[in-house]
């Protein structure tokens, strides 16, 4: 400084200008409903079943219980991208659908409902035996694999200013030492939380763990009352 009696060094602060090639993010908590902040998978595909798609005739306890089951946030940016093209509600129910396991569909009172596919198993099923059925037919896809690669939680990079996941892997030791295959899954969930993203990417190593069997039964009416998702357990001298 000069022109005055001070000797002391003279201090600036650093400005950071922005300018049209600056990139601005945001962090965004999702949408708010009446109050409510949407963002489990049940708060969501109930909202787009009821709100977007316009339909009121839905099984409520359904979500409700989805709900109990599976407290996940998801991390669901719609559009994916600014100026981008929104999904139709199928495509966006069926990401949500994908990233926990769940279903949305027609239960016998001809009401739309919600399921979520958890890992309980139940104290008492149904036991269904030979005597209950007509016939059954079974057929094996093999489609198994060692490793799950996994991407959750979309954000924007800003070191790079590119669209981003973070991403997960879980190697199966079973597979690697009893059945010896090596093949990838890679999978997108659009989750939000590190430990829910854990539970699916070990869920989906288990399920493709070994080869998946589809058992297809025809009945009189044994099962008219039994909807997506429930349990049974299937006693048959045939099936092992």
């Amino acid at each position: 400084v000069s022109g005055g009696p001070y000797t002391e060094p003279a201090y600036y602060k650093s400005i950071d200008v922005i300018d049209e090639n600056t990139s601005l993010t945001a962090n965004c908590l999702g949408y708010e409903k009446d109050g409510k902040w949407l963002k489990r998978p049940s708060d969501i595909v109930k909202h787009l079943v009821t709100q977007d798609a316009g339909l009121d005739d839905i099984n409520e306890a359904s979500f409700v219980d989805a709900a109990s089951d599976c407290d996940y946030i998801m991390s669901l940016v719609l559009p994916e991208s600014i100026g981008g093209t929104p999904p139709i509600i199928r495509d966006v129910i069926t990401m949500v659908n994908k990233s926990c396991f769940g279903s949305l569909y027609t239960d016998n009172n001809n009401q739309i409902s919600f399921s979520i596919l958890n890992s309980e198993k139940p104290e008492v099923s149904e036991i269904v035996d030979d005597s209950d059925v007509i016939s059954f037919s079974v057929s094996t896809k093999q489609s198994i694999v060692n490793k799950v690669s996994m991407d959750y939680r979309p954000y924007v990079d800003v070191y790079s200013d590119q669209d981003s996941t973070k991403k997960i892997e879980f190697t199966s030791t079973f597979v690697n030492e009893m059945v010896g295959i090596k093949n990838t899954m890679e999978r997108t969930s659009y989750l939000f939380e590190d430990d829910k993203a854990n539970i699916i990417v070990q869920r989906l190593a288990i399920f493709n763990s070994l080869s998946n069997t589809t058992v297809k039964i025809m009945t009189a009416l044994n099962l008219v009352t039994k909807a997506v998702n429930d349990k049974i357990f299937l006693n048959f001298d045939r099936l092992y």
